[in-house]
């Protein structure tokens, strides 16, 4: 079986271009491109030109015959040197080279991007497909040493480390991401953009971005939906964009899949899809009258940062942005994108240290004019639970309402009322019950995310909750 092969186009513009592939024959037989180690072979990641050498990333791969497995697994990355890139594929003067290995299940290469004098390279790890970062001198890349690697620790583990200093894992940049991907600079937004296929088999294509790579990245926003999974057993993977390319604002890619039956009968999948993709630019809402919208107004958000009752301090700052638009009177208030901008409260129970109260007090939003008006909500929480929506998956997390103040020294502790059942908007709500995790300084009323020995809270980039705005948000015209 051909497990790689090797393309180039010839000319920008997919409409009017040319692409030649390019595989190894031997006894007349199709070979890969890479050649296969034993049980072993190499998909393709990324790679970079750097002058007059070309660096190619490579994921190695073996069975896995555990049930209900796709039948492969990542067993890490590997890199090969071309010193001639501009000759024919076929003439390449190729030397594998090592990549440093780590014991994170951390695969690198599948993003690489230059910038300045530094080449920065992205990764993934399995099984949660979270995104890491390192980069090394380019220049010593180039040279087909890799061994000077430094990865991005957070700004708590001294920012930037090498690898053979660090004792765990470095600080991932988005979590739940993609092992495949890509990541360029867009210019005109001057931010970053990472483009990913979102979901499995019947996916989307989707991107976010962030005025640095080390993040805080906005949460995912599907761009384009492939026909083929609208269709029966559909197998759509690898979304990715190349900003090199013209023909539109930015052009991605895709691969259309099937079962081995489908591989041999349908000549159509299985070939790179090119897409256009168009950007209409940011909504600015010119608001001409003083604006009110009304209280109770549930509003969805995506995070653009982590929340874990772990590594969350008190006070930490977060952003995030609205997942839909919100109109009044017909008119578009704030639309999808606006950003919010809140900090972190934390506390811990005095009667149980292993219990905490993690909670996201909202302080203002951010206008599409620049002012930032004050906010005052509070998650959504139904029967003492708070859902995040994670892609598809539905995150459930325990929720409790802080008490009244501390009263002669002690704590009050569950009031053990009976909750009554509301009914608005054919939505039934259960009031949480009260809790003895917040002190005083605690806002009355704010909902706390309870971490204890069974429960964590971990809300990652992405993530999408609804709040509840608890008092009108007023704004009136610049």
């Amino acid at each position: 079986m051909v497990r790689n092969t090797l393309a180039i186009e010839d000319g920008y513009d997919p409409s009017t271009a040319s692409i030649r592939f390019y595989w190894r024959r031997r006894n007349e037989k199709a070979q890969s491109f890479m050649a296969e180690k034993k049980d072993q072979w190499l998909w393709p990641l990324h790679g970079a030109r750097i002058g007059d050498r070309l660096v190619l990333f490579y994921c190695v791969v073996g069975p896995d015959h555990t049930p209900d497995s796709l039948g492969f697994k990542v067993q890490g990355s590997t890199a090969f040197l071309v010193d001639n890139p501009d000759a024919e594929p076929d003439h390449w003067h190729l030397r594998e080279l090592a990549v440093p290995k780590n014991s994170w299940n951390i695969t690198l290469g599948v993003a690489a991007l230059q910038r300045d004098e530094l080449l920065y390279l992205f990764a993934f790890d399995e099984p949660k497909h979270d995104v890491y970062l390192a980069r090394l001198p380019a220049t010593i890349a180039a040279s087909g040493d890799l061994s000077q690697l430094e990865w991005w620790c957070g700004e708590m583990g001294h920012n930037w480390r090498k690898q053979d200093e660090l004792r765990q894992a470095p600080a991932s940049i988005i979590k739940s991401g993609s092992t495949e991907l890509s990541v360029h600079f867009d210019p005109l937004a001057k931010r970053f953009v990472e483009v990913q296929s979102r979901g499995f088999g019947a996916s989307t294509i989707a991107k976010r971005s962030s005025a640095e790579l080390t993040g805080p990245w906005s949460s995912l926003e599907d761009i384009y939906t492939p026909p083929e999974s609208k269709q029966r057993e559909p197998f759509v993977y690898a979304g990715k964009a190349h900003p090199e390319l013209t023909g539109d604002d930015l052009i991605v890619t895709y691969a259309a899949n099937g079962s081995e039956k489908r591989l041999t009968e349908d000549m159509s999948i299985y070939f790179p899809r090119f897409v256009r993709a168009s950007f209409a630019q940011p909504e600015l809402v010119r608001i001409l009258t003083p604006v009110s919208i009304p209280k109770d107004t549930k509003i969805r958000i995506g995070l653009d940062c982590d929340v874990n009752s772990k590594t969350s301090v008190d006070a930490d700052e977060f952003s995030a942005r609205t997942e839909e638009e919100i109109t009044v009177d017909g008119s578009l208030v704030l639309p999808v994108g606006t950003p919010i901008l809140g900090r972190v409260l934390c506390q811990q129970d005095p009667q149980h240290m292993r219990r905490r109260a993690i909670s996201l007090v909202f302080d203002k939003i951010i206008l599409s004019d620049g002012r930032q008006i004050p906010l005052v909500a509070n998650l959504v929480a139904r029967g003492g639970k708070v859902h995040a929506l994670r892609g598809f998956e539905d995150i459930s997390l325990v929720a409790s309402t802080p008490p009244l103040p501390i009263l002669a020294g002690k704590l009050i502790s569950d009031c053990g009322s009976k909750p009554h059942v509301r009914k608005k908007a054919k939505e039934v709500e259960t009031p949480i019950r009260q809790s003895s995790l917040v002190v005083s300084d605690w806002p009355r009323d704010c909902i706390g995310l309870i971490a204890d020995e069974k429960n964590t809270v971990d809300l990652r980039a992405g993530d999408q909750v609804k709040i509840e705005l608890t008092k009108d948000l007023q704004i009136n015209p610049k």
